[in-house]
């Protein structure tokens, strides 16, 4: 009988390893999805920043008069440029 319990005990171990061992490899495997979804993001919203910044950088140097309004609130105007603005 202890020969038969040290043998379950040995196969239980091997097992719990094994388990240690996948569940740790999954655990990596995700943080480093995660910090690629991470970068990505970053990327993103850098490159929305600079166009956001390029776009209103044109648009308030125009010498005419721009201006950006919304239909579903009957014609409000939700931005000017500064020649608009003078209009």
């Amino acid at each position: 009988m202890m020969i038969l319990h040290s043998i379950s005990i040995s196969c239980f171990t091997k097992k719990l390893v094994w388990a240690v061992t996948i569940g740790s490899f999954l655990t990596i495997l995700v943080i480093i999805i995660l910090a690629v979804n991470i970068h990505r993001r970053n990327k993103a919203e850098l490159a929305l920043r600079k166009s956001d910044a390029k776009y209103h950088s044109l648009v308030d140097n125009l010498r005419v008069g721009v201006y950006r309004s919304s239909a579903e609130q009957n014609g409000k105007i939700l931005r000017a440029n500064p020649s608009m603005v003078v209009v």
